[in-house]
């Protein structure tokens, strides 16, 4: 029988890195850090929310999941990574969501300034 595991969001977010890619348009390189319970996770992904319009703070969510150890693992705090390119006009900073935590990273105004599109 094939059981498809389930993605949990992960323990906690320990830290949200964001990078400015030279490109156009502008891109971000969103790289968050977080701890999960055990070894043996897998395919760690920041799943976006889904807005039917942008969010008013311009602050846009991301929940950290993987998918947990199907076998028996070592119940031991172990790191865990996940990556994600971004492209949304009037980013102001991303809010990273885990089972115990969340955290925020605020775009410098400069940066945030970068992300959107200019008439020509």
């Amino acid at each position: 029988m094939n059981v498809r595991q389930t993605m949990q969001k992960i323990l906690e977010i320990t830290e949200i890195n964001v990078a400015i890619l030279e490109s156009f348009p502008v891109q971000l390189q969103v790289t968050v850090l977080g701890t999960v319970p055990s070894t043996g996770w897998s395919n760690p992904q920041l799943i976006p929310y889904s807005y039917v319009q942008a969010p008013p703070d311009g602050i846009y969510d991301f929940d950290f999941v993987a998918t947990p150890p199907r076998e028996i693992s070592a119940q031991v705090i172990s790191p865990i990574r996940a990556r994600t390119i971004l492209f949304q006009e009037g980013v102001k900073g991303i809010r990273v969501h885990a089972s115990l935590n969340f955290k925020e990273f605020l775009l410098e105004p400069e940066d945030a300034s970068c992300m959107e599109t200019q008439a020509i």
